[in-house]
């Protein structure tokens, strides 16, 4: 009988390891089930904005959509800003008055500015208005992050500083997607 007694307590404690064994594995697995979930979401989200920005892109450029959206795959490839960012941002240039055959090299240019400017507060969406602004002769909205703009002599003078730290901005923005 105490042999018995012996291999019962010794199948009570395989069977409780074992058992534990399962809890973990089934733990584990309800883990990795939920980080599926999540990446599934996230998947599911990311494709959602970018339907969106399609949408957007088509409503406000029609015809010219397309370039748009080759502009904003180019440019999302070159630095850390997404297409749907860039049509955003191209959409709010047309939307400000800005010749549609303009704002993709002024996307870029409000990305640019953003990049060199961010540390003062400049955003992309302000960046935006400002040189919709400027485009109209108006470089105020700017002066405020760009002091050489405050200084300047002329219109013409302002608008190659503007244009010269656009150029510059996009390539920090280059430089900061190669190096990040």
């Amino acid at each position: 009988n105490q042999r018995l007694v012996g291999s019962y307590a010794e199948a009570i404690q395989k069977t409780r390891a074992s058992f534990s064994k399962l809890a973990i594995g089934i733990g584990l697995a309800f883990g990795a089930v939920r980080r599926i979930g999540s990446a599934i979401s996230g998947s599911i989200e990311a494709f959602r904005i970018q339907e969106q920005a399609v949408a957007k892109s088509n409503l406000v450029f029609g015809d010219y959509s397309k370039e748009i959206q080759n502009a904003a795959s180019e440019t999302q490839k070159l630095t850390t800003v997404g297409d749907e960012s860039f049509i955003s941002l191209a959409a709010q240039l047309k939307n400000l008055g800005i010749a549609q055959e303009d704002v993709i090299d002024l996307t870029n240019g409000v990305i640019g500015l953003a990049e060199k400017y961010t540390t003062v507060g400049l955003s992309q969406e302000q960046a935006a208005k400002g040189v919709a602004n400027a485009m109209q002769g108006n470089f105020s909205t700017l002066e405020r992050y760009i002091p050489e703009l405050r200084t300047a002599g002329s219109e013409t003078e302002k608008m190659a500083i503007l244009q010269r730290n656009m150029a510059d901005g996009f390539d920090q923005a280059k430089n900061a997607a190669q190096t990040g």
